[in-house]
């Protein structure tokens, strides 16, 4: 197959057939061009029919300049009465644009109804949160300024959630009008051809993608051969990225054992050598020699492994200068994150991990209930811990550093983002307008308040709150790994499951590395054939 020419149908469905086999899962981010697909042209059905398409009046690129706010341009007739023009003000402060706000001022979707997929269930009833509260109340504003009804749906189960939405755009008529998608079959949306560039919607509208709410991972990341396909906002908490490296420690057991690793990170010797040392006094082993409080906690191996290389400077994937994707499992500062991962789980036998045959949070369910010193994972834990009734009070740190780190770090996930349809190309715009105004920031509530609310109920642990707030706030040490997003997490062996044979000793270090890297640098290789990455700079 050609990847450089335009999808034809039958290709394209072809290529609907491989997502549903490499990405069915729910898209968990711990563990989706010779002329650009999505240009406009690709022969994926539009649906002229369609009651949606067309949905709305937006000026065109001129006529936006020149709107009087009296009718709907290019038909001369008055939908609606002008709606009123405020200098709404954006995250950074910046005021937006008169083109965007003149845009908007204009735009008429006439009643119809805009369909929202999501991969969870909305909440569309108040009473909830004061989060939900205000989201509903901006729903409806945003109904009310647009002429239109704002349909949230959740997508169908999700081990089927990806495949359905590319056949379902492949078939003419995609589940919703603007998707949510998280992680890992992102590339895959769009390498099949059915993700709507963004480019003439952004220059037709003035909307400014490098605004700070706007997710500017999801921006760098998802702007592919040249055009942008996904964007994402940081506003509210349900589409923020957040920490996914993060360990806790259970603080009865570090009493026990004399051990304070707040204190260690504070002094900047939270180290890997440190972890080892704890790991093996909170141990406790019966006289029969059975385990019953381990020293250390691994959510996933996959997630952990990716953690040790971002902490000792590394990275298993990026992009090189080319913007071509990279799996570089062979560099001293992975080799030497694997090591440490085979270490924990083979030598000190120290660990209770999951190589990627349980379920997702069952390690974090274990430390929870009181059988796990420290633990490995991400900002889940947090609510984990709280919904399962922790009764002992729990500690948060970073990762520890390894023997090349300079500082220690902060792994953020990619957030949600969302696209549109290429059946709806010609009205991206209009629904880009859309979603635009529904997360413009929320008068008089800060970013802090939206964070307490979403946070500060979990802890009871004055500097656990202080350091978790900073890892999100302090955006000079956040650093994001590619390879989860590369899509060799379904691979033939999935790379989780590379990762839990070394942390449970059934291959070394060494052997992984010289038997793997060169093969998920081929997958790599073939998936993103004719497909750079044009939004990264410097490796990521």
């Amino acid at each position: 197959m050609d990847r450089k020419c335009i999808i034809a149908r039958p290709l394209a469905l072809l290529g609907a057939a491989v997502l549903l086999f490499s990405a069915v899962g729910c898209g968990r981010q711990t563990g989706p061009d010779g002329s650009a697909p999505n240009s406009g042209t690709s022969q994926v059905p539009t649906a002229p029919d369609d009651p949606q398409s067309s949905a709305g009046t937006l000026p065109t690129d001129s006529d936006a300049e020149n709107t009087t706010g009296t009718g709907t341009a290019g038909t001369g007739k008055t939908t609606k009465p002008p709606a009123k023009t405020t200098a709404a003000k954006t995250t950074s402060g910046k005021t937006q644009s008169d083109k965007t706000q003149q845009a908007k001022d204009a735009l008429d979707f006439g009643g119809k109804t805009v369909t929202l997929i999501y991969e969870w269930k909305p909440q569309t009833k108040k009473g909830v949160s004061a989060a939900t509260d205000r989201w509903i109340d901006r729903v409806a504003e945003v109904e009310k300024k647009f002429n239109c009804k704002i349909e949230q749906k959740q997508g169908t189960s999700n081990t089927e959630y990806n495949g359905n939405i590319v056949t379902s755009v492949l078939n003419g008529s995609p589940v919703g009008h603007i998707i949510s998608i998280n992680g890992n079959a992102n590339y895959n949306f769009i390498r099949s051809g059915i993700v709507a560039s963004l480019d003439a919607a952004i220059k037709q509208t003035g909307i400014d993608m490098t605004d700070a709410r706007y997710n500017q991972t999801i921006r760098q990341y998802y702007h592919v051969n040249g055009s942008q396909y996904v964007f994402g906002y940081t506003t509210f908490g349900d589409t923020t990225r957040d920490v996914s490296g993060l360990w806790a420690y259970n603080k009865r057991i570090m009493n026990a054992i004399k051990v304070d690793p707040y204190a260690l990170y504070q002094s900047g010797n939270w180290t890997w050598q440190k972890v080892s040392e704890i790991a093996k006094a909170a141990t406790v082993r019966n006289s029969s020699g059975t385990v019953t409080q381990y020293g250390l906690g691994i959510s996933g191996a996959m997630s952990v492994l990716i953690q040790l290389s971002l902490a000792n400077g590394g990275r298993l994937g990026t992009v090189d200068s080319s913007g071509s994707p990279k799996i570089t499992l062979d560099t001293p500062n992975n080799r030497e994150a694997f090591e440490q991962l085979y270490q924990w789980g083979s030598v000190d036998k120290t660990v209770l991990g999951n190589a990627g045959d349980m379920a997702w949070n069952a390690i974090d369910k274990e430390f929870a209930k009181g059988n796990i010193a420290i633990l490995a994972g991400g900002a889940a834990l947090v609510n984990i811990c709280y919904e399962q009734g922790m009764k002992d009070e729990i500690g948060i740190v970073p990762v520890p550093k390894g023997p090349r780190a300079t500082g220690y770090v902060s792994q953020m996930n990619i957030g949600y983002g969302y696209f549109i349809p290429v059946t709806y190309q010609k009205d991206a715009a209009k629904y880009l307008m859309l979603m635009d105004e529904l997360y413009m920031p929320y008068e008089g509530v800060s970013q802090d308040t939206l964070f307490k609310e979403r946070w500060i109920s979990r802890f009871t642990d004055a500097n656990a709150y202080k350091l978790f707030k900073s890892m999100y706030t302090d955006t000079a040490h956040q650093v994001t790994d590619m390879l989860s997003l590369f899509d060799v997490s379904w691979g033939d062996p999935a790379f989780s499951t590379v990762a839990g044979n070394v942390m449970r000793g059934t291959i070394t270090p060494g052997n992984a590395i010289d038997t793997y890297a060169d093969t998920y640098q081929t997958v790599v290789n073939d998936k993103f054939d004719g497909y750079k990455i044009t939004g990264i700079k410097n490796g990521g």
